[in-house]
């Protein structure tokens, strides 16, 4: 049994993967987030099956393969509703031989449970739980296609070049829906009304708390150290939201991938915070016209009113924000380890002054310096 050794070790030391595609995975997992497992798969640096047995030599547990899910009992997964399966990450996966009469069922976890866990389980499928381990994707593609739970974008796969290119196109279930093919209001639909929560904890095991975040140089600090990816996000969206005299009237995190910005973190004054928490699903193509686009090509911030007045694209950003056409937003590209990784969006009321840039220019900053130090401190699970 490996114990506490991390899953990325596991996987070099047995040969399945290269010490540079763990390293690459690493710098990915700092910047779009999920377990290092789901970047080494979307790099294909391994299959996941090969996940799945090397994360059951971690945890010393069976492994949930692909054979194992494409053969489900689907009344045994009936059985389980899917507020728990989703609150708890949990896929039934079928039956087992029985011992001294009595009923067992394997069920698949992104972490190993806990008694309490397999209690709970046990109780509501009316049969003993045996638990299996298997890769994040893999749990939440299921969890979707048995239970009706979306994944978050982060999880699905990126667009075609049609979408990219603001073409809507009919795609086939699990590719993102981004701005140029889907209102707003669509964002809030059935499949969003269950959905698999994750807190995200410092160190120290617990939740830190927002800081007062209106002074830029403490704001900068507090990014520059700060214990998580997460936390990394809400300290940013803190320092936008308080600092600059209470200016920006909305402002986004979104991460770059497969030719897509991806929301990450945001806030809108007035906007209803749960509203808010579906940032996630907010996806921009690159290729299509925004006022990201310019920006991100050439490497070059933009501050001032909306180009054109604002393309459809940015149009819709705004109705998801809760807002009319803004009279000045801020694109700020920002460069992880070299390259592209994350994009600034700000917006105000009235004309943003030039001192303000050179604020969000070194927020930006300290943003990279947080990630990259993240590689190398963060648990890579």
């Amino acid at each position: 049994m490996f114990g506490s050794t991390r899953i990325g070790e596991i996987l070099v030391q047995s040969g399945v993967v290269a010490a540079e595609g763990r390293e690459r995975a690493l710098r990915s997992q700092a910047v779009h987030g999920g377990r290092l497992g789901t970047n080494l798969i979307e790099q294909f640096a391994l299959g996941l099956d090969e996940l799945a047995e090397g994360l059951g030599r971690r945890h010393d547990m069976p492994a949930a393969l692909d054979r194992h899910f494409s053969s489900g009992d689907p009344a045994v997964q009936a059985s389980l509703s899917p507020e728990t399966a989703g609150r708890l990450c949990a896929v039934p996966l079928g039956r087992l031989p029985g011992e001294g009469g009595r009923e067992r069922v394997a069920v698949a976890f992104i972490d190993p449970p806990d008694i309490e866990v397999l209690s709970e389980l046990s109780a509501e499928l009316r049969r003993e739980v045996v638990a299996a381990i298997a890769p994040e994707l893999r749990v939440l593609y299921h969890l979707e296609r048995i239970y009706g739970i979306e994944r978050a974008n982060r999880f699905k796969r990126g667009a075609r070049r049609s979408q990219m290119m603001g073409v809507v196109v009919d795609e086939r279930r699990g590719f993102v829906r981004t701005l140029s093919d889907v209102d707003p209001q669509e964002m809030s639909s059935s499949l969003a009304r269950i959905e698999v929560r994750r807190v995200e904890r410092s160190r120290t095991g617990e939740i830190e708390t927002l800081s007062d975040l209106s002074l830029l140089g403490d704001a900068l600090v507090a990014v520059k150290r700060a214990a998580g990816r997460q936390r990394v996000g809400e300290l940013l969206m803190g320092a936008l939201e308080q600092g600059f005299d209470g200016l920006f009237s909305a402002g986004l995190i979104l991460t770059v991938r497969a030719g897509l910005l991806f929301g990450w973190r945001g806030f809108a004054r007035g906007r209803d915070s749960t509203a808010m928490e579906r940032v996630g699903a907010v996806a921009v193509p690159l290729l299509a016209e925004s006022m990201f686009g310019a920006p991100c090509r050439m490497g070059r911030p933009y501050f001032g009113p909306p180009p054109g007045g604002g393309s459809e694209t940015d149009r819709r950003l705004w109705r998801f924000l809760g807002t009319g056409v803004p009279a000045a937003v801020g694109v700020h590209p920002v460069q992880v380890f070299g390259e592209l990784a994350t994009v600034l969006y700000v917006q105000a009321p009235r004309a943003i002054p030039a001192s303000v840039a050179p604020g969000v220019a070194e927020l930006a900053r300290s943003m990279c310096t947080a990630l990259e130090r993240l590689v190398h401190t963060d648990d890579a699970r």
